[in-house]
């Protein structure tokens, strides 16, 4: 549940928490794939999806607040499991240290 307040948007602790198991798994991936946070932002903006590479290393870190960092949509979802060479199942599942889901 997102609950607007005027311009600014609060995200509910669920949409937090999914949020940064994606976010995890992103920085997971793209580091394993030699990827930079500007390659990901370029190859995105190629998919109609303007992300700055900020915003995706915010993303990847959890950091949610503040009107610069996106929560993760479906849209986003889609388009980095697509640039990942993933499923969305393989980015919404949290992995342990070892890297293991």
């Amino acid at each position: 549940m997102t609950v607007e307040l005027g311009a600014s948007r609060v995200h509910s602790a669920e949409e937090r928490q999914v949020s940064l198991i994606v976010g995890r798994n992103i920085r997971r991936l793209r580091k394993e794939r030699k990827m930079s946070s500007a390659a990901l932002s370029r190859e995105l903006r190629g998919r109609g999806i303007r992300l700055q590479d900020s915003q995706i290393r915010r993303m990847e870190t959890g950091a949610l607040h503040g009107q610069s960092t996106p929560a993760v949509t479906v849209d986003h979802l889609v388009a980095f499991a697509w640039i990942l060479g993933v499923s969305t199942t393989d980015l919404l599942t949290p992995v342990d240290e070892g890297g293991r889901q």
